[in-house]
């Protein structure tokens, strides 16, 4: 039996016709990956660069090495960012789901902050 929890939540609901925007749930979602997935420091060394960019080439994502990973190796110009960012440029690797982290942070990188015009 599902207790009295489920039916009352599923009740309070409809009652209030309470619906989530798709964009919106994912951005929850987002959201509570990246609560999940904690900064793990001493952690990730476990792994070495080899294993880090196999997994790049993976149609999985890989949340161990989700983007405050990737953000701080950007922010470091460290050997991994800038080999990830070569792995990751290449045609058949664009589309998966870690390399589009990596790519996707490398194009904010890119980017000048707000108000300031792009250089021709």
């Amino acid at each position: 039996m599902g207790g009295l929890g489920a039916p009352l939540s599923k009740g309070l609901l409809r009652r209030f016709n309470f619906r989530l925007h798709p964009l919106l749930a994912a951005g929850i979602g987002l959201g509570i990956v990246a609560l999940l997935v904690p900064s793990r420091g001493l952690e990730e060394e476990r792994h070495s660069a080899e294993e880090i960019l196999a997994r790049l080439s993976s149609k999985e994502l890989d949340l161990e090495h989700a983007p405050p990973f990737w953000l701080r190796e950007l922010k470091a110009g460290s050997a991994l960012w800038r080999q990830a960012l070569d792995l990751c440029s290449l045609p058949d690797h664009a589309s998966r789901p870690n390399c589009r982290v990596v790519l996707a942070l490398a194009r904010l990188a890119a980017e000048p902050p707000a108000g300031e015009a792009k250089e021709p």
